[in-house]
């Protein structure tokens, strides 16, 4: 299992940092390995799970995106696209707790 790990380390450094087929193609192989280990040796589930956790440390793959939007001006609204999602924000409504009841006189 060494000289596999090893042989998937080459072919993700020696692909270019955009080719995320690569990276892919090294996961679902890797995926598939690990469940059928479990599925032969369940026992091994508490060291596979140390080591995930350990590597996870070692090499997080967080990805974090903010998108600030602003719009201005009558009727504006700014949309964000995230993961799929549009979320609209309009201009927040007055405050009119303030103000005296339509018709009444001040």
């Amino acid at each position: 299992m060494t000289a596999e790990l090893e042989r998937s380390a080459r072919e993700l450094a020696e692909a270019e940092t955009e080719d995320s087929a690569a990276g892919a193609r090294v996961a679902v192989v890797w995926e598939t390995r690990l469940r059928d280990l479990l599925l032969t040796d369940p026992e091994a589930r508490g060291e596979l799970e140390q080591l995930l956790a350990e590597t996870r440390r070692e090499n997080p793959q967080v990805t974090t995106v903010t998108q600030h939007i602003t719009a201005s001006g009558p009727h504006a609204t700014a949309q964000g696209v995230v993961g799929g999602s549009i979320h609209n924000h309009g201009a927040p409504a007055p405050d009119t707790r303030s103000l005296p009841p339509s018709g009444a006189q001040a």
